[in-house]
């Protein structure tokens, strides 16, 4: 299915071995879905030459842009950068590690967008997780539909499609990878229709993730439970125009 327009957000932190791959590999993808593309990349405070790689790519193309922090501010707020400085109407967004085949991810999603769905989910298959890992996750999900109401698969993958224009009724505030999970229960709050497909996993070439981390793990545990009581068990809705 070919869309109207289209943003893709790519997050970044350190990743000068690949970042100008994944540019161009998300610059391919675009293109086979539509000719109104535009590609936004979020330097999460970078210590390496990854923000210079980002100047130079978006130097040679006005569909790519760099958005930098000056310092390290999490991967929620990149993901929320980039989405609330989208101008189409359809933003998509995945890791710069390259997690998915990105050309073949993205078309599966956009074939599945219609007048009655707002945003189309990938779930992992083919999952290659490290015992300790795969049980962070398998709680981690379990929290989520049970305290957020969140009925996917998977919810932190990132491998997302959505109309931009779902953004406009609420703000995001996580800075973590808990940035996933309050996307889809925001959605779920305000009757948001979503879609699911599996989408295959490539296991990433370059560093480690955080969630790998036991104490970064519980830190997100803690914010499901800020978010569950704040947002659930009060009822509580932030309003207003969403702002990063």
């Amino acid at each position: 299915m070919e869309l109207t327009s289209l943003t893709i957000v790519l997050p970044a932190f350190n990743e000068e071995p690949i970042i100008a791959e994944a540019i161009n590999s998300a610059k391919k993808a675009a293109e086979r879905i539509t000719q109104d593309f535009e590609i936004i990349i979020v330097d999460d405070g970078s210590r390496d030459r990854t923000p210079d790689i980002i100047k130079e790519v978006a130097s040679f193309e006005p569909r790519i842009r760099g958005i930098s922090f000056p310092s390290q501010m999490g991967y929620g707020k990149a993901i929320a950068a980039g989405i609330y400085n989208a101008k189409k109407e359809f933003v998509f967004y995945t890791d710069s590690d390259a997690p998915i085949d990105i050309s073949k991810e993205l078309t599966q999603a956009a074939g599945r967008i219609s007048e009655s769905v707002d945003a189309v989910i990938g779930y992992r298959i083919n999952r290659q997780d490290i015992p300790l890992r795969r049980l962070y996750s398998i709680i981690y999900n379990f929290m989520c539909r049970i305290l957020l109401g969140i009925k996917v698969r998977d919810v932190n993958f990132s491998c997302k499609l959505f109309r931009r224009k779902i953004f406009d009724r609420f703000r995001l505030y996580s800075s973590s990878v808990f940035i996933d999970a309050e996307i889809l229960a925001r959605l779920n709050l305000h009757k948001f229709k979503l879609e699911e497909f599996p989408a295959t996993y490539i296991s990433r070439k370059h560093g480690c993730s955080n969630f790998d981390s036991p104490l970064y793990a519980m830190g997100i545990f803690v914010e499901i439970l800020i978010f569950w009581m704040k947002h659930c068990l009060l009822g509580q809705r932030p309003k207003g125009t969403p702002h990063v």
